[in-house]
C-alpha cells in the first residue's frame, strides 16, 4: 500500500511524498518523520556514530 500523502520534513522542511522515516537520533520526537535524503545523509550516520562510540541515549 503507497502512501501519497504529501508531508513536509521535519529536519530539512522540504516536502516529501510517502510514509518518511524515523529521524532519531536527529530529531528525537517520536511522532517526527523525515524524508529520504535526509534520512541518508544525516540520520543514518547519526545512529552509526552513536553505536560505534558506545552512546545510546534512546530518551
Amino acid at each position: 500500500m503507497m502512501n501519497n500523502q504529501e508531508n513536509i520534513c521535519c529536519i530539512c522542511g522540504k516536502k516529501y511524498t510517502g510514509w518518511g522515516n524515523n529521524p532519531w537520533p536527529v530529531v528525537k520526537d517520536e511522532n517526527a518523520r523525515c524524508c529520504d535524503e535526509c534520512n541518508n545523509n544525516q540520520v543514518l550516520s547519526a545512529r552509526l556514530t552513536q553505536m560505534f562510540s558506545g552512546k545510546e541515549n534512546k530518551a
